[in-house]
């Protein structure tokens, strides 16, 4: 667990990973890119060798926006998923890119959904058929759970949308030895909480079995993967022992009952995101914490025995050193970068150019934009709970980016 090296990819603008592999011979990093130049978001692989120096990197998508959810490392290439709502999908749907070695693209494909789609995970069989995992999008706005299949040029073979009648959606899942699919996700449609759903079809779509794991607190299921022995391992959250959510660890036998389980944290909310067998007989559990390490949210890594026990409880903490530094546009800066609930303005000086202004939360989301006149000086400030924002500016062909913090209310 002790740090060999840490580096940060990416431009002055958004960029959020969500997938890493190992290679014989380096990594390979996908995720999304503000800063594609295609349009909008775009898919971004990054390729690396083994000290995290970058080889080359290449995006992919449409003119609209293009988010990457997921990737998996093939001999011959990269699969990349995700959501696009370019290319006539204005609802978005599910979206693969396959590439080669060197990221050039061999194929795309997407789902053909009604109402829109995700790509929330990935797969691929021993005969190359590539299996989606994710939601579909229902009419009364809620999501149900959605598996698909594409033949090894990408050409859809099946799709299957599991109904329920609330929030449903599959966050992962795994092909098994004997060809049989089984995904992960969190239900709301087995009664008032949220339960971890676990189910299994073959590979023509046929119902296996179907599994809930939960009962009088929320559960959800973020992760899965092939147990030492027989049957499979999983991870996510439940909120059984303080009422915040506990990072877990749970053992199912290969029909998906229940086997064994564990939760890690110390009351503060966790969250398991990822779970995987490690050479020596155990899992490694990988997700996050609040309040616990050095920042407000950090990376929570945890090392188990096969039986999900840990050698210690004591948990080391580790302060990244590596900073991102901001760029401000024309010379232009954002003051305060640090400002109290109760503040209702903040200061750019100067802004030489008339510029398109956005803030987005630390995960992307939109929350405000407006056009700022050459020589604006004063900006109001949205309402903003306490957290970590970015603020982009475009105008005179340049675009920038700082960070700014929303802290509490001054005494």
């Amino acid at each position: 667990g002790e740090v060999i090296w840490s580096r940060t990819y990416g431009s002055v603008a958004v960029d959020q990973g969500a997938a890493v592999s190992v290679l014989d011979d380096g990594l390979a990093l996908a995720g999304s890119s503000a800063l594609g130049g295609i349009g909008g978001y775009d898919f971004v692989l990054v390729r690396a060798d083994e000290n995290g120096e970058v080889l080359w990197q290449r995006y992919y998508g449409t003119a609209d926006w293009d988010l990457c959810h997921t990737m998996i490392a093939l001999e011959d290439g990269f699969i990349l998923g995700g959501i696009s709502y370019g290319d006539g999908a204005p609802v978005g749907q599910g979206f693969l890119v396959r590439t080669d070695l060197n990221g050039d693209v061999l194929w795309t494909t997407r789902t053909q959904e009604e109402l829109g789609a995700s790509c929330q995970a990935l797969a691929v069989n021993s005969d190359g058929r590539v299996v989606m995992a994710g939601y579909s999008e229902q009419p009364n706005g809620d999501t149900d759970r959605l598996l698909a299949v594409f033949d090894p040029d990408g050409e859809p073979l099946w799709s299957l949308s599991l109904p329920g009648d609330s929030t449903d959606v599959f966050s992962d899942l795994l092909i098994t030895a004997d060809d049989r699919i089984v995904a992960i996700g969190t239900s709301f449609s087995y009664g008032p909480v949220a339960v971890i759903n676990v189910h299994a079809t073959d590979m023509n779509g046929t119902e296996l079995w179907d599994r809930t794991i939960g009962n009088s607190a929320d559960a959800s299921g973020t992760g899965i993967a092939i147990a030492h022995g027989v049957g499979f391992v999983i991870t996510g959250y439940n909120t059984l022992n303080l009422g915040a959510p506990d990072m877990i660890y749970t053992k199912l036998d290969n029909d998906g009952y229940w086997l064994e389980g564990g939760n890690y944290g110390n009351g503060a909310p966790a969250q398991g995101v990822d779970i995987q067998a490690t050479a020596d007989g155990g899992y490694v559990v990988a997700g996050w914490i609040e309040g616990a390490g050095p920042g407000a949210r950090s990376v929570y890594v945890v090392k188990t025995n096969g039986s999900g026990q840990t050698a210690s409880l004591s948990v080391n903490t580790f302060l990244d050193p590596i900073n991102v530094e901001d760029v401000p546009a024309n010379g232009a800066t954002l003051i305060p970068t640090l400002f109290t609930s109760d503040a209702t303005t903040m200061n750019i000086q100067p802004l030489s150019v008339t510029s398109l202004f956005i803030i987005t939360d630390s995960s992307g989301r939109l929350l405000h934009q407006e056009q700022l006149s050459a020589g604006t000086s004063t900006i109001l400030v949205p309402a903003m709970k306490q957290g970590v924002y970015m603020c982009y500016w475009e105008g005179g062909g340049q675009r920038s980016v700082q960070r700014v913090v929303r802290i509490a209310e001054s005494r």
